[in-house]
């Protein structure tokens, strides 16, 4: 994860606004290594592995607020990597002012699909008992 996080760095940082990096990898940071996990995330499904192995998580919720994705989107708005937007390359088939941020929300659920080792489910309204994470945006 260490290598993928350094290679994020690097397509989402910019002279000009680091803080597009620092706003989209905070919840990744927050989701792996906080010990306020329960606070924001909710295993939805569990599978059983071989004998050999443990049950593991195969989906979950993530409680995110609005208003960082919302922060983060627009953070990252100017960002370039090989002189195109950066959004060009994280919103699917809509490109430039099509890139929305319900649209960029929508691709990273998709992106997430195919990518992680399980289902997250990016939550936006309140989750009853659980406390949306909202880290500050540079």
């Amino acid at each position: 994860m260490n290598d993928d996080i350094k290679w994020l760095k690097r397509f989402l940082s910019s002279s000009n606004c680091p803080g597009c990096f620092e706003n989209f990898a905070r919840p990744i940071c927050e989701m792996t290594c906080s010990p306020k996990q329960s606070q924001f995330l909710k295993v939805q499904k569990v599978e059983a592995a071989d004998a050999d192995y443990r049950p593991y998580v195969k989906s979950m919720d993530y409680s995110i607020a609005h208003q960082h994705l919302k922060a983060t989107f627009t953070s990252c708005k100017m960002v370039t990597f090989l002189f195109r937007p950066v959004l060009n390359y994280m919103c699917g088939d809509a490109k430039g002012e099509d890139c929305t941020l319900d649209k960029w929300r929508n691709y990273l659920i998709e992106f997430s699909k195919e990518y992680h080792p399980f289902q997250i489910n990016y939550i936006t309204e309140p989750i009853k008992n659980y406390t949306s994470i909202n880290v500050p945006c540079s």
